[in-house]
């Protein structure tokens, strides 16, 4: 997750991640939140806009002895790419 979060602080000012719910049953932890910044530096190959965004992110873990066994992970990258009015070339 290192290189993820670098990409993500080198390319978005404002950076802010708001938890908005938090639900367990058993083994299992599901987390609905919102990424939100503005676009002031490269991302994958896109020029900064100076664009602000907000965007849906679900997380849901699964839990062994304690600790994190399981992790899935959704971004909505197409509505962030909308915002900022930019879609990323085939290859990149």
């Amino acid at each position: 997750m290192a290189p993820v979060f670098a990409m993500l602080s080198s390319s978005f000012g404002e950076f802010r991640i708001e938890i908005l719910d938090v639900l367990a049953q058993g083994d299992r932890v599901a987390v609905r939140a919102a990424m939100s910044g503005v676009h002031q530096g490269e991302l994958f190959g896109i020029p900064p806009t100076g664009r602000t965004f907000t965007v849906a992110l679900h997380e849901f873990h699964e839990f062994r002895d304690g600790r994190v066994a399981k992790t899935w992970h959704m971004e909505d990258w197409f509505s962030l790419f909308n915002q900022i009015g930019a879609f990323p070339s085939p290859g990149k």
